[in-house]
């Protein structure tokens, strides 16, 4: 038995990138075991969880993603970069724009969010739902 998908990927709007951290490689960094780049519903708002170590922590964000981004990760720590859409401007503020009229656009990387907590949504057959990432700065 399979549940319906719960995070339709016609719902995922947000390009992203995840970098998954783990470890500690030879010049004593956190090393980089995978990378995730792809869309998700990401919803940006703000909230305060005590940890079980009685710590005060700020939720920024929680993305979902639809299956399973990271399978061969049970926990996995790291960094995701949300890519905000900007317009090229002039000097005075006008909009560049391309001979069709069109303004230009590019998508720049925003600030990382830090994993704070990843849970993955199973169906009743062991598969993967969707993924729950909840963000903090």
């Amino acid at each position: 038995m399979q549940y319906p998908r719960l995070v339709p990927p016609k719902f995922c709007t947000a390009e992203v990138r995840v970098v998954f951290l783990g470890g500690v490689d030879i010049e004593g960094c956190e090393a980089v075991l995978a990378t995730y780049c792809g869309r998700c519903n990401l919803q940006q708002s703000t909230k305060q969880v005590l940890t079980a170590d009685k710590r005060l922590v700020t939720l920024e964000a929680v993305a979902l993603f639809d299956g399973d981004i990271a399978p061969h990760l049970s926990q996995p720590n790291g960094l995701l970069y949300f890519q905000e859409l900007h317009t090229l401007a002039c000097e005075n503020g006008d909009k560049l724009e391309t001979e069709h009229e069109k303004p230009i656009t590019f998508f720049a990387e925003s600030i990382p969010y830090r994993i704070f907590r990843f849970t993955k949504a199973r169906n009743p057959n062991g598969t993967v739902n969707y993924t729950r990432v909840e963000l903090t700065r």
